[in-house]
């Protein structure tokens, strides 16, 4: 797809200058992802989108490690897409169980 290589482009682009550990190169390789996702190229989304969980939760800004879940949650309708119910169902509880661990029992999510 077009958009996915134009992304991958700037996305080397960017980690030359900024490195993984990024938001900018984060956010770019969201869209890489994306751009397969719609494509149907989930193998390649998937790849992505496991490099980019990697990078969150070896991150040491704050603002990316939070970000884990949302790609985990995007991950997860990967899987989905693919019918891999069970890694699809793992990547769900996973959200919810970190969650539960943030979140006190009198907010609302």
């Amino acid at each position: 797809p077009e958009a996915a290589v134009a992304y991958r482009e700037a996305l080397k682009l960017y980690r030359s200058i900024y490195g993984d550990d990024n938001k900018k190169v984060i956010t770019i390789a969201e869209n890489v992802a994306f751009a397969y996702f719609k494509c149907g190229q989930f193998d390649k989304c998937l790849k992505v989108y496991k490099k980019i969980l990697h990078t969150q939760s070896h991150s040491k800004d704050a603002e990316i490690r939070g970000d884990y879940l949302r790609t985990l949650s995007q991950l997860s309708h990967v899987y989905e897409k693919q019918k891999n119910y069970r890694a699809a169902l793992d990547c769900t509880t996973e959200v919810l169980t970190i969650k539960q661990k943030l979140l006190d029992e009198s907010h609302p999510d």
